[in-house]
This record gives C-alpha cells, sequence and structure tokens, in this order.
C-alpha cells in the first residue's frame, strides 16, 4: 500500500529575526516601517488562518520568512490546533526529550525547571523542541494548554514587535543569551523589562500597541489579531492608534500630521477669513459709532435752533411789551 506525504514550498529570504537586524542597523533599505509593514501582514495571515478556527501557538521570528519580493510567510505549522478538533500536540513544557528520567513535568508545576541546568532545551510533551520560550504568552508557559487561544498568538506578535523595538527578545537583556529553562522561568514568574525602559526612542504609539498586545492577561490584549493589525496600520498611515490614545481632538491632530501642506494653506485660509471677518467687524463697528455720533450732533444742533428760536420770540415778545408800555407812558405825560 502506498504511503501518502505532503510537500511543502520551498520558501528563499530571510526570517523575521535577521530582518529585526537589517533594521536596526539600516542595512538592504530595511527601516522601521519597513519592517512593521511585515508584522502587519503577519498580523492579516494570522486573523486569516483565526477565521478558519487554526491557532498556531509557536510564532516567532524564526518562524516568520520574507521573501525576496517582500512576500510574508508564517511558517512551521507543526504545533496548530483547529478548533472544534481533538489536540494531537501536548504543549506542556519539559526539559528533556523523554520522560524516563522522572525528571519531567509540565511548567505549570515548576518542578522540571528547578533540576537541570540553566542552558538545558524545553520540549513540549511530545518531545518537540520548543527553543526560547521569549514569544511564549504566559498561559502557555504555566501549561494551561486550555486557556492557550487567538490571543496567545497576539502576544507572540506583540513579542516579536518588542523584539524589533528593543533589539533583543523580551526577558532577555541585550547582548544576554539565556538558555531556555531561564526564560521559561521569567515568562511565568512576570512581565520583561517594559519596551519603553529598552527602547527609549520608540514611538509611544508603538509601545502602547506592544503593550496592549503583550498583556499577562489575555483579556487585556487585542482580542483579534485583525485589532492589532489595525492599529498597526494606523500607526504606518499616521492615524489615531486607538491603544494610545481616542477622540475628536486625537483625530483632528493626526489628521493634521497626514495633511500638513493641505493643513498649513486651510489654516493660512482660516486666518485671512477670521482676519477679514475682524477688519469687517471694527470698521462696521466704527461707521455705527461715527452714525451715533453725527445723530447725537444732529440732534443737539436740533435743540439748540429750537432754544434760539425760542429765546427770539421771547425777546420778541419783551420788545412789543416796552413799546406799548413807552407808548402809555408817553400818553400819561401828555
Amino acid at each position: 500500500a502506498g504511503q501518502a506525504s505532503a510537500t511543502m514550498r520551498l520558501v528563499h529570504g530571510r526570517d523575521l529575526e535577521a530582518i529585526c537586524g537589517l533594521a536596526a542597523r539600516g542595512e538592504d533599505d530595511w527601516t522601521l516601517p519597513r519592517a512593521l509593514g511585515v508584522l502587519h501582514k503577519v498580523c492579516e495571515a494570522m486573523a486569516f488562518a483565526h477565521e478558519a478556527g487554526v491557532v498556531h501557538r509557536d510564532l516567532k521570528p524564526h518562524n516568520v520568512m520574507v521573501g525576496r519580493f517582500g512576500e510574508v510567510y508564517v511558517m512551521d505549522w507543526g504545533l496548530a490546533r483547529v478548533k472544534d478538533r481533538a489536540d494531537p500536540h501536548d504543549l506542556r513544557v519539559r526539559t528533556h526529550r523523554s520522560d524516563q528520567t522522572g525528571s519531567s513535568s509540565d511548567t505549570g508545576s515548576g518542578d522540571a525547571t528547578t533540576q537541570v541546568s540553566d542552558g538545558e532545551a524545553l520540549y513540549t510533551m511530545d518531545g518537540d523542541v520548543v527553543g526560547t520560550p521569549s514569544y511564549m504568552a504566559p498561559e502557555q508557559a504555566r501549561g494551561e494548554i486550555a486557556a492557550v487561544d487567538e490571543r496567545s498568538d497576539v502576544y507572540a506578535v506583540g513579542a516579536m514587535l518588542y523584539r524589533l523595538l528593543a533589539g533583543h527578545s523580551p526577558y532577555a537583556a541585550a547582548g544576554e543569551r539565556p538558555g531556555g529553562v531561564v526564560v521559561l522561568r521569567r515568562v511565568v514568574a512576570g512581565p520583561p523589562a517594559t519596551i519603553d525602559a529598552e527602547a527609549r526612542r520608540a514611538p509611544a504609539e508603538l509601545v502602547a500597541i506592544c503593550g496592549k498586545a503583550m498583556a499577562r492577561e489575555p483579556a487585556d490584549r487585542y482580542q483579534s489579531m485583525l485589532e492589532l493589525a489595525k492599529d498597526l496600520r494606523a500607526f504606518l498611515e499616521g492615524r489615531v492608534v486607538s491603544a494610545f490614545e481616542a477622540g475628536a481632538l486625537a483625530e483632528a491632530r493626526k489628521w493634521v500630521h497626514r495633511n500638513r501642506g493641505f493643513a498649513a494653506t486651510l489654516a493660512a485660509a482660516v486666518l485671512a477669513l477670521v482676519l477679514g471677518l475682524t477688519g469687517s467687524l471694527v470698521f462696521a463697528n466704527r461707521e455705527r459709532e461715527s452714525a451715533r455720533v453725527a445723530e447725537a450732533r444732529r440732534v443737539e444742533a436740533a435743540a439748540n435752533a429750537e432754544l434760539a428760536e425760542r429765546r427770539r420770540q421771547e425777546a420778541d415778545q419783551s420788545a412789543v411789551v416796552a413799546a406799548q408800555q413807552a407808548r402809555i407812558a408817553r400818553e400819561v405825560n401828555e
């Protein structure tokens, strides 16, 4: 009887670990935005897989390949799980490929990691090599396999963003190469050094994205790869990153940043309009004031004319009375 087999496409290119180094050094035209574009494509690929019910569970820079023409491949799906199907893998971590020594156990108890040297490799209970667990979500590192879901992959992408920004993987200092057991202990114990401390020049928006994606509790992370992809795309396009800020003011500020030339022209036009309106209002106020003063003077002149007319009439009457009195006096004297 024939034996079933599967073949996979041979991919030529560089893995994301190499890309991170190139972007840090600015070599081969690799920049931070270009490397972020790779992560964005990883998010889109994983969103597609998640929609189909597939969780990767082993995302890390070495499992992301970038081809000669910028094509991005997510590799090594050997530990993936399909929803609503029996899980063919036991992802609990141990320190020996075989448990015949009696010292192996899942990481939930932590017994295995206390009986081996710090540099010893890690394996799944099925015997698959785990390598460094720097990109492993805390729930997976603790052996809580039932809790591993799409948000565990979100954590892994956040950890890859950490690697890109900090220049080294999470749970390892710059230049340090700790063994798998050491890293596993650190993952279980608590969060890594904050990304803003490890990458002081990193944009605040990317720090916020990384922090949210790598939250210890799955409920505090992006709830889907599409949400993470949306924030990465927003940063690349100069729009508002939801993990960093939100609101109309933030939207307006980002719009101005994206459209500086048009915004400057618009601001100049608005300023000219405001100045024009202000000038018109000042001129209109002056005209109204001049009209008011002129009207007041007209009223005052009319009042003065009326007063002069009354005084003239009074003088005429006084003259008539004086003439009458003079006539009477003459008649009396005669």
